[in-house]
């Protein structure tokens, strides 16, 4: 099938969403969940309830862990929020914020637009990446899945049913083996956190071990900078240190510019592998989030060092801070 006709399917089912307004009904938080037989599971959310921003939202699999990671945070800053940020957005909304790819895809297929002020447009979040336009994949994907969605919300409003969102119940649309599609009100089953946890049998741990013991406290993180770089197809990446601070005195002991392929959990282990052999064993290593904790908390153990998790790491979070203020900031020309 040419691509034009997916796009077409799937802008249609931008304008059957647009006609029914979910949002209405869903808060941005309340979910909707397509379960395809013996496939990943689909959470999907609905924006514009507040009536800034309108949209649906589509998380596959494991992607909505992050959600409910982000959900427990309150102090993080707005920036490193984005490590989270794993989906693909239908957004409704002007011309003017549509990019130029975009807009030649809607004027190319010759999609009319009734509301002005909602404009359909499709975008891929990735933690490694800026926002960028759907394709190959994630066009397939939307293709196959919205239609489903579209069924799903008919049968819901006319069924009338009203989930108990606030104790955590969701409309569940569910495929039998006979590929028939049921729909229902179940709980929400968020899967578990995929935890990584790194092989210390693969180091040296008496090495490790004897080590001096320093009287201090290291914070430990693979954080977002807001400068953009590009990737070997040419698509703007988050440019993303892997920084080590002293907790108490604010000092940067190490950094590491983290290459999109690497493997997060990798580059914490070898990084706090590294400052070990350099400086010594920590009192306490504290990380932002539980990709880095489940990592370490192995390894740490059998050196004695205390693991710890904190949203804010201060430390960090002002030096990429200051980092933002000098780029910022005007140099003042010599005469």
């Amino acid at each position: 099938m040419e691509n034009n006709e997916k796009w077409l399917t799937i802008f249609e089912c931008a304008r059957k969403i647009s006609d029914l307004k979910p949002w209405k009904k869903f808060n941005d938080i309340d979910f909707f969940e397509l379960r395809p037989y013996k496939k990943e599971r689909i959470y999907i959310s609905f924006l514009g309830k507040g009536k800034q921003v309108y949209g649906v939202v589509f998380y596959r699999g494991d992607e909505i862990v992050g959600v409910d990671e982000m959900s427990n945070l309150e102090y993080i800053p707005t920036i490193q929020r984005l490590r989270y940020q794993k989906c693909i957005v239908c957004y409704f909304d002007r011309i003017e914020a549509l990019t130029e790819d975009e807009v030649k895809v809607i004027d190319d297929l010759g999609i009319n637009v009734k509301d002005k002020t909602k404009y359909p447009h499709f975008r891929v979040y990735n933690p490694k990446y800026l926002p960028y336009m759907i394709e190959g994949n994630e066009l397939d994907f939307l293709f196959e899945i919205f239609p489903i969605l579209i069924e799903a919300l008919d049968r819901f409003y006319s069924r009338n049913l009203k989930p108990l969102f606030h104790l955590f119940e969701v409309p569940v649309f569910s495929q039998t083996k006979q590929g028939n599609w049921t729909l229902g009100i179940k709980s929400l089953n968020i899967p578990s956190y995929p935890m990584k946890i790194a092989d210390p049998t693969l180091l040296n741990i008496n090495n490790l071990k004897s080590k001096k013991q320093l009287d201090y406290i290291i914070e430990l993180d693979i954080s977002y900078t807001n400068e953009v770089i590009k990737g070997a197809d040419n698509r703007p990446l988050h440019a993303r240190l892997a920084l080590i601070a002293n907790a108490q005195s604010g000092e940067m002991l190490s950094y590491k510019v983290v290459d999109p392929e690497e493997d997060n959990v990798q580059v914490y282990v070898n990084e706090f592998i590294k400052f070990i052999n350099n400086f010594g064993l920590p009192q306490l290593c504290v990380v932002r989030d539980s990709e880095a904790y489940f990592a370490l908390l192995h390894i740490a153990y059998l050196l004695g060092v205390n693991m710890s998790r904190s949203e804010e790491l201060i430390a960090i979070d002002d030096f990429i801070e200051s980092m933002q203020e000098f780029k910022n900031k005007p140099f003042t020309k010599l005469s």
